[in-house]
């Protein structure tokens, strides 16, 4: 049977998002909503960290495909900076508006200073805003965060046309910590965290409901138990969660089931993560084992009610005779004398 008629989909469900239809959940709205904002006022410099898989590069593809709509912007979305030298970077920031080719016996620092008396005029003809997305800004070579903080204190109109939202690893923040009239320049840092239970299985849903073949009724082939396994396993991170939910659907697959539990979610993650279902398995057994102990230990204090001992019922004690008490002797004989 075909792979995705066996899952009930037009399309494969669980691929790293791309295109329109993307996944957000509401913490990376909001970060999306704020970064929109201090676009549209021109605040110059904006970083997003996070762990890797932690949606950094789906929360810029959202961005690129939000102001690629404005004619008042133009966007630059750089997904590997590794630049191997300044002129380089540069010369990709004037592609914006036109290509040019450098005399190659220009050094950095005048070409640094064309470039930035060059660009300026470029964006104060055009009218327009180049909006400067970095991914995996991490890689980011050291003669670019000094030409983005050249360029920032060249002109005070240079902030309002030079955009820049940079994505990295947390390490980003200490490296661009290092230039200090750079740092001053951020406005705003989102820090992605993973999702909660929630949004994973919200997340999971969402793709199903994408790829569906009948869109009114998308395949459950989740259990509840099983979502929470795969929330457990992969940390909330959403590039994790793909890539187990994407193995656990080919499981389902080949072994011609309809829904997957918590033990076939284990056993995929043993292949892709083994010392997260490792570490998972461990702590389910130990409080399966508690669970038991404690309806043990329960059970028995029932019983130990229920089994009681018969009371001892009290022998009667002996009657204890009563003395006789004997009378003075002198009143004994009178008593005698009164009879006869």
């Amino acid at each position: 049977m075909d792979y995705l008629n066996s899952l009930q989909c037009k399309t494969e469900p669980f691929v790293t998002p791309s295109g329109t239809e993307i996944f957000l959940s509401q913490a990376n709205r909001d970060s999306i909503e704020k970064l929109s904002h201090y676009v549209l006022l021109g605040a110059g410099l904006n970083l997003v960290i996070g762990t890797d898989g932690s949606g950094k590069t789906t929360l810029l593809n959202e961005l690129s495909r939000k102001f690629s709509a404005d004619k008042k912007s133009v966007v630059l979305l750089m997904h590997d900076p590794r630049f191997s030298n300044l002129q380089d970077f540069l010369i990709t920031l004037t592609s914006a508006y036109k290509t040019i080719k450098p005399p190659s016996d220009v050094d950095d620092e005048t070409f640094q200073k064309a470039f930035n008396a060059f660009f300026l005029k470029l964006c104060q003809q055009g009218k327009k805003t180049i909006l400067l997305l970095i991914d995996n800004g991490h890689n980011l070579p050291d003669f670019c965060l000094q030409a983005l903080q050249s360029f920032y204190d060249y002109h005070p109109d240079c902030r309002r046309f030079l955009q820049t939202v940079i994505g990295g690893a947390p390490s980003i923040k200490g490296k661009i910590d290092t230039y200090k009239m750079l740092s001053s320049r951020i406005v705003f840092t989102a820090v992605l965290k993973p999702f909660s239970f929630t949004d994973t299985r919200k997340f999971i849903r969402f793709h199903l409901e994408q790829a569906a073949a009948d869109p009114a009724a998308p395949p459950r082939l989740f259990s509840i138990p099983a979502q929470w396994a795969i929330f457990r396993l992969t940390k909330g991170h959403p590039k994790a969660i793909i890539d187990l939910c994407h193995l656990v659907a080919l499981t389902l697959v080949i072994e011609n089931r309809g829904k997957a539990g918590w033990f076939m979610a284990l056993r995929c993650a043993k292949l892709l993560m083994p010392r997260r279902a490792k570490k998972l398995q461990l702590i389910r057994t130990v409080s399966l084992s508690g669970l038991v102990v404690i309806m043990m230990l329960g059970l028995w204090s029932e019983q130990s009610k229920t089994l009681k001992l018969p009371k001892l019922s009290r022998l009667p004690k002996a009657p204890v005779a009563k003395k006789v008490q004997q009378q003075p002797k002198s009143e004994a004989t009178e008593a005698a004398k009164i009879v006869e």
